[in-house]
C-alpha cells in the first residue's frame, strides 16, 4: 500500500504518545505500520520538555517540538518531510490544529485526507482561538472520510457531512494487558490489604466535572450517611472544581502509572465509569469502560451518550449522571448482585485493520 502520513499531537491524556506508547494515538498508527508504509509525526506544543521518541520507534516515528517561529516552523518542516515521503494518504487526529494542518498538507501534496476524531475537537480549548473553528469545519468538509470514536459522534458527523463516509472506530485495549488478576494480590500491590471488611469501589481518570466527578463525589458523601461498609478508592489528578470529599470512606492513591491500572481495577469490587450530561459526555467513548470490562470487574456507568448505549443491556448498572442519589443506589445494588456486562471487545489490531481498509485505494 502507498505511504501514509499520520499526524497527531505529542502529548495525549497527560502521556507522551510515543515514549509511553499510549492508547489510540500510538496504537492505531503503530499497528497500521505492520501492514503498510507509514510515518507518524507528533507535534509537541512545547518548545522542549517532552520525552524523545524511543530508539526502536525512530524508523516510523518522529517528533517536532514547537519552534520559536510557532506554526510556521511546523509547516515548513512538514512540507519538506512530505516532499521526501510523497504520501498518498494523510491522517490527522487529536485536535483542531492537527486536523487543519493535516488537511493543508494533503492539499499541497495531492494526498487524500482523513480525519480521525477521538472526541468533538471543536469543544477543545484550542478551538476558542479566532478562526480555528471555521478552518476545522472546512478541513472536515474537505476530507475523503472521517473516523469517529463513538456511535453518537459518528451519527452526528453523518448528518453534518452526508456525502462523507464515516467509520465508527472505538478506542479499545491492548491484548493481554487488561485481564483478570488475583484480587488479593492486586490489593496487596496497592497497599490496600489494610482496608479490612470494606467493599472497594474504584474511581479513576478525569476527576473533574466534565467527567462527572462532581456527581460521584456527591454520591460518596451520600454513602457516608448510610451505614454501609464501603471504601471509595480514588486514583487520578484532582481538580479544584471537584474537591475530594472529606469523609472517612475515601482513600486517595494519587495518580497511578498507566501500567498499574489493571492492578487497580482488579483490586476493586466495583468500578464507577462516570461522565457528565454534556456535549463532551454525549460524544465521548471512555476507553476505561473496555479496560474495566476486560478485567472482568463489575461496573456502574453514566447513562449518557455512547457509554449509556454500551450498557443498554444492563440497565441496573446505569445511573443518571446528574443524580448522586441514583448513583449511590446503583452502587449499593451492584455491590450485592455483581452483574457483569458481556460485550465483544475489539483489539487495537482489529481497529487498525478497520482504519487501514477505510483509507485504502
Amino acid at each position: 500500500m502507498a505511504m501514509i502520513l499520520w499526524l497527531c499531537k505529542a502529548r495525549y491524556m497527560n502521556h507522551d504518545v510515543a515514549a509511553d506508547r499510549y492508547a489510540r494515538l500510538f496504537e492505531l498508527p503503530q499497528r497500521m505500520s505492520e501492514d503498510a508504509s507509514l510515518q507518524a509525526v507528533c507535534l509537541d506544543y512545547r518548545v522542549s520538555g517532552s520525552a524523545p521518541v524511543p530508539q526502536d520507534l525512530t524508523a516510523n516515528w518522529r517528533q517536532l517540538n514547537l519552534p520559536r517561529s510557532l506554526m510556521l516552523g511546523w509547516v515548513l518542516q512538514l512540507f519538506l518531510l512530505a516532499r521526501k515521503l510523497s504520501p498518498k494518504v494523510v491522517i490527522a487526529s487529536s485536535d483542531c490544529i492537527c486536523v487543519i494542518i493535516g488537511y493543508w498538507l494533503a492539499r499541497v501534496t495531492g494526498a487524500r485526507f482523513y480525519a480521525d476524531l477521538y472526541d468533538d475537537y471543536s469543544t477543545f480549548g484550542l478551538a476558542k482561538f479566532p478562526g480555528i473553528r471555521p478552518l476545522y469545519r472546512r478541513a472536515l468538509a474537505g476530507a475523503a472520510g472521517l473516523s469517529a470514536v463513538s456511535s453518537t459522534l459518528a451519527e452526528d458527523l453523518r448528518k453534518a457531512y452526508p456525502e462523507k463516509p464515516v467509520l465508527l472506530l472505538e478506542s479499545t485495549v491492548s491484548e493481554g494487558v487488561f485481564r483478570p488478576l488475583d484480587a488479593a494480590e492486586s490489593c496487596e500491590r496497592l497497599g490496600l490489604q489494610g482496608v479490612v471488611g470494606s467493599k472497594l469501589v474504584g474511581i479513576c481518570g478525569g476527576l473533574n466535572s466534565l467527567h462527572g466527578a462532581d456527581t460521584v463525589f456527591a454520591a460518596i458523601r451520600e454513602f457516608a450517611r448510610r451505614d454501609l461498609e464501603v471504601t471509595f478508592v480514588v486514583a487520578g489528578r484532582l481538580s479544584d472544581e471537584c474537591p475530594l470529599p472529606e469523609t472517612s470512606n475515601v482513600l486517595y492513591l494519587g495518580s497511578l502509572p498507566f501500567d498499574e491500572m489493571p492492578t487497580f481495577y482488579n483490586a476493586m469490587d466495583l468500578m464507577v465509569i462516570s461522565l457528565s450530561s454534556t456535549q463532551f459526555g454525549y460524544y465521548a467513548f471512555p476507553q476505561k469502560a473496555y479496560e474495566v470490562l476486560s478485567c472482568g470487574v463489575p461496573a456502574v456507568a453514566a447513562n449518557v451518550g455512547a457509554l449509556g448505549q454500551l450498557f443498554e443491556d444492563l440497565p441496573q448498572a446505569r445511573y443518571e449522571p446528574s443524580s448522586p442519589e441514583d448513583l449511590a443506589d446503583k452502587i449499593a445494588d451492584q455491590l450485592v448482585h455483581q452483574r457483569q456486562l458481556q460485550v465483544p471487545i475489539p483489539t487495537w489490531g482489529d481497529q487498525a485493520k478497520e482504519l487501514l481498509g477505510f483509507v485504502a485505494d
